[in-house]
């Protein structure tokens, strides 16, 4: 079911508006564009989330109060809170046939956007040609190994031998510098069934 839609969009990366302030994608999580007249489906990996003030002109002001007591006295200002979140593509599917690579074309501006379910998941991150997408994230201002430890969480079912898997491939896409394989390596024990 669909919660966002695509305002503006590349080859390399996505951005989508939430319509509901309480239906928000997390970090790391896959989402799913469908395609109008196409039977497209585009696949995204969320890598930045922002909220804020619907207006340009105006800023989002502190009440002091907790949120429910905001949606109890003044619920309208709901209305002009807008949340937009960052996509980098990791690759389609037309007629159920799975492509995990760069896209051709862009996201459709106005597409609607839902989160990917279990099955799609399951096709995307089976093996691990998402990571040359991950790998190329432009203006990701966290480390990379955050957002993919976001995505195996959010995504995948990580075994031992899924986890030494992965951990192997990891080490190219960083020259086999160690620190950063042994640093890894203990954050990636804390989402895998070791």
């Amino acid at each position: 079911m669909a919660f966002a839609e695509i305002i503006s969009s590349s080859l390399v990366s996505f951005t989508a508006q939430c319509w509901d302030w309480e239906r928000v994608p997390q970090f790391g999580q896959c989402v799913v564009v469908d395609g109008f007249a196409s039977k497209t489906k585009i696949y995204g990996v969320v890598y930045q989330i922002n909220t804020g003030s619907a207006d340009g002109q105006r800023e989002a002001q502190a009440f002091g109060k907790t949120y429910a007591e905001l949606r109890q006295q003044q619920p309208q200002i709901f209305h002009f809170l807008k949340i937009t979140f960052y996509c980098t593509p990791i690759g389609y599917s037309t007629d159920n046939v799975y492509s995990v690579e760069a896209l051709t074309f862009p996201a459709m501006i106005h597409a609607f956007v839902g989160f990917a379910n279990s099955d799609q998941k399951e096709k995307l991150f089976s093996d691990f040609a998402f990571l040359d997408q991950l790998f190329t994230v432009q203006n990701l201002t966290i480390p990379i190994e955050d957002l993919l430890l976001a995505v195996l969480k959010s995504n995948c079912n990580v075994t031992a031998e899924y986890a030494l898997r992965l951990l192997e491939r990891y080490t190219s896409f960083v020259d086999n510098d160690y620190i950063k394989i042994r640093n890894f390596s203990k954050k990636l024990q804390t989402v895998s069934k070791l």
